[in-house]
């Protein structure tokens, strides 16, 4: 009982963690220099068409105004019209945001079966050669910007060997997609039973999902090896051995699960920190997801478009602290909430 009052009261938080997202995100787009009356109509466009743009999407109203007006339609359903897509925004971020959720969580998944063994592995072995190349990843997946792995990736996967397809798109050319259930392009290949479309798009978004990965892997190894170092040299740990129980039950069962707690948190910031950077894997790789949307409303001045991905991504934020006090309560049964 106590745990779901928690959960309705940390649903509660939400309205007030929104509203103030959409504020600040409403005001920031607007104190920009520009006005998107010049994007739509053009360059040769005489001072009257401009004044009748400004009008019909209301730039003449007080802020204020133009505020209530965007919350009152937010809360109907209605995210805007994105004028550089000539679609509403809900069908705009409704068709791309699955991709970009499939690549985040395709590279968070890579981060994860590769930082935490080797972040554990790495403090139980201090000193070791494996613990230095485990510190020589840790150090270069942080320092090295995805701008650059990335097109590394592609040079040489792509360009020198051959072994990955050409960054242009999630499928190979004149390959039809799948039905649409879920508009994940791997799980509705699945769903359809089309292996050789799922193997396209496995094959295209293996380097975006590891350029994603790569600063990742670095966060998460350097977290858990610290963590896991900090653990291992606790009194139950070494009482635990003492006692006679098998190091590798004691490591690998109790000591891991009281060093995962930090690492937990650091996930739900990673992921997070995975959808932001579609926008730059996005761009690099020719994939209309979530980021390349962001990008080109951003560049068109398109204020329904760029408000619509915040708040969206905003409410990811919220989702995944949410599963991530969840996740506490299961792997450390003395968290009470109360």
């Amino acid at each position: 009982m106590r745990f779901l009052l928690y959960v309705v009261r940390r649903l509660l938080l939400v309205i007030p963690t929104l509203l103030g997202v959409s504020i600040v995100c409403f005001s920031l787009v607007r104190v920009l220099p520009g006005n998107p009356a010049y994007f739509i109509v053009g360059p040769y466009a005489t001072q009257e068409e401009i004044a009748q743009v400004i009008t019909q999407l209301g730039l003449d109203r007080p802020l204020y105004d133009q505020y209530l007006i965007y919350i009152g339609n937010v809360l109907r359903g209605d995210l805007g019209y994105a004028w550089h897509t000539s679609q509403p925004v809900l069908s705009d971020l409704a068709q791309r945001f699955p991709l970009s959720i499939e690549l985040s969580t395709i590279g968070l998944a890579i981060t994860l079966v590769v930082a935490i063994p080797l972040g554990v592995i790495s403090a139980v072995h201090r000193g070791s050669w494996i613990d230095n190349i485990a510190r020589v990843v840790a150090v270069t997946g942080v320092s090295m910007p995805m701008f650059f792995s990335g097109l590394m990736l592609i040079y040489f996967f792509f360009f020198r060997f051959g072994w990955a397809p050409a960054p242009m798109g999630v499928l190979d050319m004149l390959m039809d997609p799948p039905p649409r259930v879920t508009g994940m392009i791997l799980l509705d290949s699945l769903i359809a039973g089309n292996l050789t479309t799922f193997r396209s798009a496995a094959s295209h978004l293996v380097l975006p999902a590891i350029t994603l990965a790569l600063p990742m892997i670095g966060s998460i190894t350097r977290m858990t090896r610290s963590s896991m170092a900090e653990v291992l040299h606790s009194d139950y740990v070494r009482t635990a051995i003492a006692f006679g129980l098998p190091r590798r039950t004691v490591i690998y069962r109790d000591a891991l699960q009281n060093a995962l707690l930090p690492v937990v948190t650091m996930i739900g910031v990673l992921y997070g920190f995975a959808l932001g950077g579609t926008v730059l894997v996005e761009m690099i790789f020719g994939l209309t997801g979530m980021g390349s949307y962001s990008y080109g409303s951003i560049m068109n001045m398109d204020y329904a478009g760029v408000q619509g991905t915040v708040l969206l991504v905003a409410v990811i934020f919220v989702v995944i602290n949410l599963a991530i006090d969840v996740l506490y309560a299961l792997i450390d049964p003395r968290i009470s909430y109360g």
